[in-house]
């Protein structure tokens, strides 16, 4: 058992030799003296350290700041250079070397040919005072340990004074108590020594660690304005101008490309098509203008030649008629002449019997009256009985003529219909074209009428004229003798000009579907009626001549003589110039018939004509399906093409995204990975 309490014994009794050495008087001096001799030379270590890395950064800030800002990046070899010489301590080597490892991680940027340093990690990553070791260490515990001297000498010497009380106490306590309160309170001046010592150096070592942050940070600023930092936000901003201004060089490259494709389709295609579809065109305009000049003039022709047989035909015989009618007035002045020289010779012998032969006379004129009246009715009925069936024949004819040209011009309707939708389908500008050239065709066609029927209306006219002459020279020579006949005969007359007039009507509206045939129909009708009030207006000093009948008498023997010859004069005239018009009639008329069959045929080989320019436009058409299915083919393959183009520039710019994204994951790697001490 002593054995085991032996060892305790022997640690105690050598604490108490040594707490024993501390109750001496002279031991707080010594001590206080030891502590305050520790902290002045703690104190000046501490500065030579702090001024060695101020000193360090001193340097390092000198060396940038003689670069100029704007001009870093020319400087920044000669920068390299003068930090890299900073080796004399082992603080201007640390300095150096994390200059080293900051400047890994620089770029060169180049702008606009200008080549500029940017940085990619923030300068006080790598310049702090604990990635440069420049941080209190050892020295954040000497403070510490000023305090804990202290108060470890303090109870040393407690524990000696403790001691010494308990062998002192037999002795009297009152001295005892004196003396263990003499050495506490001599012993607690080495723990207020202790604690002087450790704020004087904590005062000192945070200003010391101040003055190197301010320092390290001043360094810091001054390379964070001669170098650019590059963020990730910059990066980003770079790369959305990048795809921006790649999206419109893309655009820009597919609008040119697609103006490329599309401006042949626009200028080329059209051309082609306008100058195909005018080829192809062309003759059938040129085809349907001259069938159309031909067949309207051999129409109007044809028209003309059978209106004038057909009238000379109806005229011939009205002058068979006149012919005849004036044989039997020949007859009726030759009685009349045999009367009136009876009459003579009966005044010549009694000129006493006066008015019995005036009675006389007055009968015979009275019988011959009636007698040339009824031979006159007679005549006139004839007269009008062939002309009834002449204008008759006319009307079939014309009606007959009417109808066929109604259908012919239905056909032609229809034709031209089916044409023109043909055509509107084909082309419009085609169809515009040949709307142009059939317009220039009707009109040259209606010109051709226009001129035939001029002829006609002046052969009428002429021909009205000379009817009118010759019957006002017949009623002037006549008008003692023939009043009443002639009043009849322009009665009658009257009723031809009012059949002259339906006949007329008729083939105006027969003809209504040829607007220049129509002109000249209703001219002639208007010409056949101011004939007729010609031949009323004539019959009106006839009928007020026969109130100059009895004044007349004395003369009627030499103007028998006269009046019969002017009379069968002026019939033979009537007669051959009714011939005239009846035959130039009868030509017209009778070439209706055949103008309409000509028409026909003209028809027939326009419509087949027709038909083959409608197979020429269909295979226009099916070569214009073709180049539009070329046409979608070209496009089709363009934008494929487009799209492999797109498709392999995205391919080339992967790898320059996957250049910079390592650019970026090689920036993060530089970032110190070392701890801060605590």
């Amino acid at each position: 058992m002593d054995i085991l309490l032996a060892p305790g014994v022997l640690v105690r009794n050598g604490i108490l030799y040594f707490a024993s050495i501390l109750k001496n008087d002279a031991a707080p001096g010594y001590v206080t003296i030891f502590l305050v001799v520790a902290l002045c030379i703690t104190v000046v270590r501490w500065r030579k350290l702090v001024k060695r890395r101020l000193t360090a950064f001193r340097l390092i800030h000198s060396i940038i700041a003689k670069s100029p800002e704007d001009e870093f990046s020319l400087h920044v070899t000669d920068i390299d250079t003068g930090i890299a010489a900073l080796n004399v301590t082992e603080e201007q080597q640390n300095v150096a070397e994390a200059w080293k490892e900051y400047r890994d991680t620089h770029i060169v940027d180049d702008q606009d040919g200008t080549l500029v340093v940017r940085n990619a990690v923030r300068p006080s990553q790598f310049f702090n005072l604990d990635d440069l070791h420049f941080t209190q260490g050892f020295w954040r515990i000497v403070p510490g340990l000023f305090v804990t001297i202290g108060l470890s000498l303090t109870f040393l010497g407690l524990i000696s004074a403790l001691n010494s009380m308990s062998t002192s106490l037999d002795d009297g306590g009152s001295g005892a108590l004196e003396g263990l309160l003499t050495i506490a309170s001599a012993k607690f001046i080495m723990s207020l020594t202790g604690l002087c010592c450790s704020i004087v150096f904590t005062i000192g070592l945070r200003s010391g660690t101040s003055q190197l942050e301010k320092t390290v940070h001043s360094l810091n600023s001054l390379i964070e304005k001669r170098l650019t930092f590059i963020s990730l936000e910059d990066l980003s901003i770079r790369q959305l101008k990048a795809t921006i201004e790649s999206r419109e060089h893309f655009r820009k490259l597919g609008l040119e490309m697609v103006a490329e494709i599309g401006r042949p389709l626009r200028e080329d295609l059209p051309r082609a098509i306008s100058e195909s579809i005018s080829s192809a065109i062309t003759p059938v305009i040129e085809q349907v203008s001259r069938l159309g000049n031909d067949g309207v003039g051999e129409m109007v022709q044809s028209l003309s030649s059978r209106f004038s047989e057909d009238v000379g035909r109806a005229l011939t015989q009205a002058s068979e008629r006149i012919s005849l009618a004036g044989d039997q007035i020949k007859l009726l002045a030759e009685r009349m002449d045999q009367s009136s020289g009876k009459m003579g010779n009966e005044m010549e012998s009694a000129i006493g019997r006066l008015g019995l032969a005036v009675e006389t006379l007055r009968e015979g004129m009275s019988q011959t009256a009636e007698t040339a009246t009824s031979a006159f009715n007679q005549g006139a009925e004839n007269l009008l009985a062939t002309m009834n069936s002449t204008l008759q024949g006319i009307k079939d004819n014309t009606g007959d003529g009417a109808r066929a040209m109604g259908e012919a011009a239905a056909d032609m309707k229809a034709a031209a219909l089916g044409i023109r939708t043909e055509l509107e389908t084909a082309a419009k500008q085609g169809a515009e074209a040949a709307q142009a050239r059939m317009s220039e065709s009707a009109s040259q066609a209606s010109d051709a009428i226009g001129q035939a029927a001029t002829h006609i209306l002046s052969a009428f006219g002429n021909t009205a004229g000379e009817i009118t002459k010759a019957t006002e020279t017949m009623t002037q020579n006549a008008s003692s003798q023939l009043l009443s006949p002639l009043s009849t005969i322009a009665e009658k007359l009257e009723d031809v000009m009012g059949m002259l007039d339906e006949t007329s009507t008729a083939l105006r509206r027969a003809s209504e579907g040829i607007k220049e045939g129509a002109i000249a129909s209703e001219n002639a009708s208007g010409s056949f009626r101011s004939s007729a009030q010609s031949l009323t207006d004539a019959a009106d000093p006839i009928r007020s001549m026969m109130e100059r009948i009895e004044v007349s008498t004395r003369q009627l023997r030499e103007s028998s003589e006269n009046s019969l010859s002017a009379i069968a004069a002026a019939a033979k005239t009537n007669a051959e110039q009714s011939a005239m018009t009846l035959s130039a009639a009868q030509e017209t008329l009778g070439g209706q018939q055949r103008a309409v069959e000509s028409t026909l045929t003209n028809l027939q080989s326009l419509i087949t004509a027709l038909r083959g320019q409608c197979e020429r436009l269909d295979s226009i058409d099916e070569k214009l399906g073709k180049a539009f299915d070329s046409y979608q083919e070209q496009v089709a393959t363009s934008v494929e093409t487009l799209f492999d183009h797109v498709k392999t520039m995205q391919s080339a710019l992967m790898p320059a995204l996957d250049t910079m994204q390592s650019i970026v994951d090689q920036a993060e790697n530089f970032a110190p990975k070392q701890g801060r001490m605590s």
